[in-house]
């Protein structure tokens, strides 16, 4: 509304301050986007692969990230809490590359190897070292790492400062 007055007087700074105000707009639409994200409640729907894409897409959506996702054309049946907990790892994974990395690209990869679902969550974000004492800020990969350890499988977090993060979980497969 401001603006609406300086536009006959000052067109060139008024133009300015509607980029401004564009630029703020933009910033808290992403924040609702994002919160939006980290609110949606991740439900196994029966199909890893379509339930991982759909989260990878939807995650897309919300971010100003570069996201892909290299997805094999099948992989082993996993039981279903092992399934909803790499999607739970990989939601917290694409949150915390948006929110604590800086990153401007990450990749999700899924395999089948050896008896094995992997997935693996890469960024090139700030990264951080992995061997220091994990902070409150850290509670995710604390709670991922739990998560998967209580239902047999593995978890592994690999960060350099200024090089990015990976993470990989891997988890049996069979029902």
């Amino acid at each position: 509304e401001l603006v609406l007055s300086d536009v006959a007087s000052d067109p060139v700074s008024a133009g300015k301050r509607v980029d401004a105000s564009i630029d703020q707009l933009n910033g808290v639409i992403g924040d609702i986007r994002a919160y939006i994200f980290d609110l949606r409640p991740v439900q196994f729907a029966g199909d890893l692969l379509t339930d991982l894409s759909a989260t990878v897409e939807e995650f897309r959506g919300s971010s100003t990230l570069r996201v892909s996702c290299e997805l094999p054309p099948t992989i082993a049946v996993l039981r279903e809490d092992r399934a909803t907990a790499m999607l739970h790892i990989a939601r917290e994974g694409l949150t915390n590359a948006r929110k604590h990395a800086r990153a401007s690209e990450v990749v999700v990869s899924i395999a089948q190897v050896n008896g094995a679902v992997h997935i693996e969550i890469r960024d090139d974000g700030d990264g951080f070292e992995p061997h220091a004492r994990l902070t409150e800020t850290h509670r995710g990969l604390r709670n991922m790492r739990l998560r998967t350890q209580r239902l047999g499988g593995s978890f592994d977090v690999e960060s350099v400062p200024g090089a990015g993060t990976t993470l990989r979980v891997r988890m049996p497969a069979g029902v």
